[in-house]
């Protein structure tokens, strides 16, 4: 059973990183839309 869980946790650590990843992706977007504005 715990090796199950340790395998089902490795998953969830892979879509949080992919959620890490798109949220920095939309981030970076964000702030280059704002220095495209001519923002801080």
């Amino acid at each position: 059973m715990q090796g199950h869980q340790h395998r089902s946790n490795r998953e969830l650590d892979e879509q949080l990183a992919a959620r890490i990843r798109e949220e920095l992706d939309l981030a970076r977007r964000v702030s280059g839309e704002h220095t495209l504005d001519g923002g801080c």
